[in-house]
């Protein structure tokens, strides 16, 4: 994808310049992903090597998540996106929402 070139690209350069990443960063990276769930969870699997993830990035996943599952219906996929990001809040002590609960 041609988006996802693009910010890799930026975050190289970012690199090289010796700018830390940070959480506001992770959650663009997971942001602008929109629907392509892979590349949100590589961005994470990335952040996950630096930081512990922050609410607003686990709000990210979600998000992404969800609008992926909108396009890609596949039961046994959003089964395990479900399992696996309700690990993730737990595995980092967030709460799952009563909204979070109810979207998935």
């Amino acid at each position: 994808d041609l988006k996802q070139q693009h910010m890799r690209h930026v975050v190289e350069l970012m690199d090289k310049a010796e700018i830390a990443r940070t959480w506001h960063l992770y959650n663009v990276l997971i942001e602008v992903c929109k629907d392509d769930l892979e590349a949100a969870k590589q961005w994470y699997s990335e952040m996950l090597n630096e930081k512990k993830p922050n609410n607003a990035t686990m709000k990210w996943l979600v998000s992404v998540g969800l609008t992926h599952f909108q396009t890609n219906a596949n039961r046994d996929e959003l089964r395990a996106f479900t399992q696996w990001i309700i690990e993730q809040h737990q595995k980092y002590n967030f709460p799952v929402d009563v909204d979070l609960k109810e979207a998935l």
